[in-house]
């Protein structure tokens, strides 16, 4: 399955749950306990040493986002994580500057974790997010407009440029 990064990372949250990642957690993160990450409660945050205070709070899936992913915001760091920042990063990922959402507490990279969840799936779900998220859709022109996106990201072309030759 040939899916962007992008794409893999919004079927892992919208399917799975803090709770859920975390009964995969390495050795080195045993002594962290999956059934405290209960939705809307104060827990401790995953992604650091303390043990001692609940540092982070974790929010259910909200109906009216349209990611409807669990989300836990971390007090400490002032900063928003969702499931798939539980997972070690991809491999071969072009876009570097991806990595750091990547904590590997989770011996899974995306590509893996989406594949499990996608192979799963019944066709109606499939076409459903690929009906509902066509700038995430599989077969997107990676390839052919990759570069476009990595010239913007640089400065060496500006918006109007690259609008001018998509048209």
């Amino acid at each position: 399955m040939n899916a962007s990064l992008s794409f893999q990372l919004s079927v892992i949250d919208f399917y799975t749950t803090f709770q859920y990642l975390l009964q995969y957690r390495s050795s080195d993160y045993i002594e962290l306990n999956p059934d405290s990450y209960i939705p809307d409660t104060t827990v401790f945050c995953p992604f650091h040493e303390n043990k001692e205070t609940k540092a982070a709070k974790l929010y259910g899936k909200n109906k009216e986002d349209q990611n409807q992913s669990e989300k836990l915001y971390c007090f400490a760091e002032n900063r928003l994580y969702f499931p798939h920042s539980l997972l070690s990063p991809p491999k071969n990922v072009v876009d570097k500057s991806v990595l750091f959402q990547f904590k590997s507490i989770i011996p899974y990279d995306p590509n893996w974790v989406f594949s499990a969840i996608w192979n799963h799936l019944p066709d109606t779900e499939k076409d459903y997010w690929k009906q509902t998220n066509p700038s995430l859709s599989i077969g997107e022109p990676v390839k052919k407009y990759g570069g476009l996106y990595r010239e913007y990201k640089e400065g060496k072309r500006d918006l109007f440029s690259i609008l001018k030759e998509l048209s």
